[in-house]
Protein backbone atom coordinates (compact mmCIF):
# COMPACT_ATOMS: atom_id res chain seq x y z
CA UNK A 1 0.00 0.00 0.00
CA UNK A 2 1.51 3.52 -1.20
CA UNK A 3 1.77 6.23 1.47
CA UNK A 4 -0.72 8.52 -0.59
CA UNK A 5 -3.05 5.54 0.16
CA UNK A 6 -2.49 4.88 3.86
CA UNK A 7 -2.52 8.57 4.41
CA UNK A 8 -5.71 8.77 2.73
CA UNK A 9 -7.42 5.94 4.74
CA UNK A 10 -5.99 7.37 8.02
CA UNK A 11 -7.78 10.39 6.89
CA UNK A 12 -10.63 9.03 6.05
CA UNK A 13 -10.86 6.62 9.61
CA UNK A 14 -10.69 10.12 11.79
CA UNK A 15 -12.98 12.03 10.19
CA UNK A 16 -15.69 9.04 11.04
CA UNK A 17 -14.42 8.71 14.27
CA UNK A 18 -14.18 12.51 15.10
CA UNK A 19 -17.94 13.50 13.29
CA UNK A 20 -21.24 11.93 14.50
CA UNK A 21 -24.19 10.61 12.10
CA UNK A 22 -25.58 13.61 11.62
CA UNK A 23 -22.76 15.85 10.97
CA UNK A 24 -21.96 13.38 8.30
CA UNK A 25 -25.26 12.89 6.62
CA UNK A 26 -26.94 16.18 6.99
CA UNK A 27 -24.71 18.88 8.20
CA UNK A 28 -25.06 21.77 10.69
CA UNK A 29 -27.33 23.89 8.36
CA UNK A 30 -30.95 23.13 6.94
CA UNK A 31 -32.17 25.05 3.94
CA UNK A 32 -35.64 26.75 4.14
CA UNK A 33 -37.62 27.72 0.79
CA UNK A 34 -38.84 31.36 1.49
CA UNK A 35 -42.14 32.84 -0.83
CA UNK A 36 -44.98 34.54 -0.90
CA UNK A 37 -48.15 36.30 -2.96
CA UNK A 38 -47.45 38.54 -4.21
CA UNK A 39 -43.63 37.88 -4.36
CA UNK A 40 -41.28 40.45 -4.14
CA UNK A 41 -41.45 40.75 -0.77
CA UNK A 42 -38.30 41.32 1.66
CA UNK A 43 -37.44 38.43 3.39
CA UNK A 44 -36.01 38.49 7.40
CA UNK A 45 -34.06 35.88 8.99
CA UNK A 46 -33.35 36.62 13.06
CA UNK A 47 -33.88 40.56 12.10
CA UNK A 48 -31.02 40.18 9.31
CA UNK A 49 -32.81 41.32 5.40
CA UNK A 50 -31.47 38.44 3.31
CA UNK A 51 -33.09 38.93 0.18
CA UNK A 52 -36.20 39.07 -1.82
CA UNK A 53 -38.67 36.10 -1.95
CA UNK A 54 -38.98 33.80 -3.75
CA UNK A 55 -35.64 32.51 -2.46
CA UNK A 56 -33.64 29.83 -0.35
CA UNK A 57 -31.93 30.83 2.89
CA UNK A 58 -29.65 28.51 5.09
CA UNK A 59 -29.98 28.59 8.59
CA UNK A 60 -28.11 27.03 11.62
CA UNK A 61 -30.00 23.42 12.38
CA UNK A 62 -28.92 24.48 16.54
CA UNK A 63 -31.18 27.33 16.63
CA UNK A 64 -34.87 28.69 16.89
CA UNK A 65 -35.10 31.04 13.93
CA UNK A 66 -38.04 33.66 13.03
CA UNK A 67 -38.75 34.19 9.39
CA UNK A 68 -40.53 37.66 8.00
CA UNK A 69 -41.76 38.29 4.89
CA UNK A 70 -42.68 41.91 4.49
CA UNK A 71 -44.29 44.16 1.66
CA UNK A 72 -45.42 47.51 0.97
CA UNK A 73 -49.41 47.99 1.26
CA UNK A 74 -49.81 44.30 3.09
CA UNK A 75 -49.71 42.78 6.54
CA UNK A 76 -46.35 41.40 7.17
CA UNK A 77 -46.19 37.70 7.99
CA UNK A 78 -43.69 36.00 10.21
CA UNK A 79 -42.97 32.38 11.13
CA UNK A 80 -41.31 30.89 14.37
CA UNK A 81 -39.11 27.71 13.85
CA UNK A 82 -38.33 25.65 16.63
CA UNK A 83 -35.63 22.46 16.49
CA UNK A 84 -36.30 18.88 18.15
CA UNK A 85 -34.05 16.19 17.91
CA UNK A 86 -33.87 14.30 14.40
CA UNK A 87 -33.65 10.53 14.22
CA UNK A 88 -29.93 10.46 13.99
CA UNK A 89 -29.81 10.93 17.61
CA UNK A 90 -30.78 6.67 16.80
CA UNK A 91 -27.88 6.34 15.01
CA UNK A 92 -25.18 7.94 16.95
CA UNK A 93 -26.55 5.39 20.25
CA UNK A 94 -27.06 1.86 17.84
CA UNK A 95 -24.89 2.09 15.37
CA UNK A 96 -21.44 0.78 16.61
CA UNK A 97 -18.84 3.52 17.50
CA UNK A 98 -21.11 6.05 16.27
CA UNK A 99 -21.48 6.75 20.01
CA UNK A 100 -18.08 9.11 19.86
CA UNK A 101 -19.61 11.47 17.41
CA UNK A 102 -22.24 12.02 19.84
CA UNK A 103 -20.84 15.36 21.83
CA UNK A 104 -19.76 16.58 18.21
CA UNK A 105 -23.46 16.15 16.87
CA UNK A 106 -24.58 18.14 19.74
CA UNK A 107 -21.99 20.88 19.86
CA UNK A 108 -22.31 21.43 16.33
CA UNK A 109 -26.18 21.25 16.24
CA UNK A 110 -26.38 18.76 13.70
CA UNK A 111 -28.09 16.53 16.13
CA UNK A 112 -31.41 18.56 15.46
CA UNK A 113 -33.54 19.24 12.62
CA UNK A 114 -35.82 22.34 12.16
CA UNK A 115 -39.91 21.74 12.47
CA UNK A 116 -40.07 23.89 9.07
CA UNK A 117 -38.31 23.54 5.33
CA UNK A 118 -40.72 26.06 3.49
CA UNK A 119 -42.18 29.25 4.55
CA UNK A 120 -45.30 30.40 2.06
CA UNK A 121 -46.88 33.56 3.00
CA UNK A 122 -50.43 34.11 0.95
CA UNK A 123 -50.06 38.60 2.23
CA UNK A 124 -52.98 40.44 2.61
CA UNK A 125 -53.71 44.06 1.58
CA UNK A 126 -53.87 46.40 4.66
CA UNK A 127 -57.12 47.96 5.50
CA UNK A 128 -57.03 51.64 4.47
Amino acid sequence: MTQLMKSSLLLFAAALLFSGCATIMHGTHQEIEVSSSPSGARVWVDNNEVGVSPLFVEVKRSDEHILRIELSGYQRAELTITKRMSGWLLADLVVPFAYLGLPIDLLSGALYTLTADKFFAELEKEDI
